[in-house]
C-alpha cells in the first residue's frame, strides 16, 4: 500500500514493460497473482482490490492480458463473482472506486452488461480447488440482476451530463429490463436541457433514433 502511493517507489520499475517480445519476462505478473490471492481473504480484500486500481491508474502498455485492468474486471464483474465479499460490499466498493478513482469511468464502463447475455447463469463461482472458503457466492440470477442494476445506476450517476457516456449506457439497452426506465428518463429531462452544445444534442438525438429504430419490435 506504502509502494502504489509512492510515485518514485521502485515497484513501478516492474510494470515498465520494455520487452518488445511476447514472451518476454513480464515481473509484474507475480506481483498481480499475489493481490488476486489475497482476494480469497475476507479481511484483505477490499484493501486488495484498491491497490490493484493504483497499479491500473498507471496505464501501462501491456503485451499480454495479464493486466491490472483485467484483474479488476475479473474481481468487480457481476457475473465472475470470485472475491471474498458480500455483493452489497462488493457494489459499495464499485461505487467509491467510481468516485474516486480517475479510471472510475472505464472501470464502470467495462462492468456494465450486454442486454444479450445480462441473464445466462453459467459457472458464477470456480476455482474451487483453491484452498480457502468462500463465504459469499453468487447463487441466484436475482442476485446477478441486483448487481447489474446497481452497476447501471452508478454509471448513470457517473455520466454527468457527458452525452457520449450516456449514449453507452442507452446502448446497452437492459437499463429498461432492470426497471430504470424512469430514473433514466428524470436524468436525462434534467441534463439535456444543460448541455450548450446543439451538435452534441444532435449526435445524442440521432444515437437516440437509431437505438428506438432497432428496438421498435420488442
Amino acid at each position: 500500500e506504502k509502494e502504489v502511493n509512492n510515485a518514485e517507489s521502485k515497484i513501478w520499475n516492474l510494470f515498465e514493460i520494455t520487452d518488445s517480445n511476447l514472451f518476454g519476462k513480464n515481473y509484474y505478473t507475480h506481483i498481480l497473482w499475489s493481490l488476486e490471492r489475497l482476494f480469497c481473504e475476507e479481511e484483505l480484500v477490499v484493501r486488495a482490490i484498491k491497490i490493484v486500481v493504483k497499479l491500473a491508474e498507471r496505464k501501462g502498455n501491456y503485451k499480454i492480458s495479464n493486466s491490472p485492468m483485467t484483474t479488476l474486471y475479473e474481481a468487480l464483474s457481476a457475473r465472475h463473482h470470485q472475491i471474498n465479499l458480500d455483493i452489497d460490499d462488493k457494489c459499495e466498493l464499485v461505487e467509491q472506486i467510481v468516485e474516486d478513482s480517475s479510471i472510475g469511468w472505464e472501470i464502470i464502463e467495462s462492468l456494465l452488461p450486454e442486454r444479450h447475455n445480462h441473464g445466462i447463469v453459467g459457472n458464477f463461482n470456480y476455482y474451487k480447488y483453491r484452498p480457502y472458503e468462500i463465504r459469499y457466492e453468487l447463487k441466484y440470477v436475482k442476485e446477478l440482476l441486483k448487481m447489474y442494476k446497481k452497476y447501471t445506476s452508478i454509471a448513470i450517476d457517473a455520466a454527468g451530463n457527458n452525452l457520449s457516456k450516456w449514449s453507452l449506457i442507452l446502448g446497452k439497452c437492459l437499463f429498461i429490463d432492470l426497471g430504470l426506465f424512469d430514473f433514466v428518463k428524470t436524468k436525462l429531462r434534467d441534463i439535456i436541457p444543460r448541455i450548450e452544445s446543439d451538435e452534441e444534442k444532435y449526435v445524442f438525438k440521432e444515437t437516440l433514433r437509431e437505438l428506438i429504430y432497432k428496438h421498435r419490435y420488442y
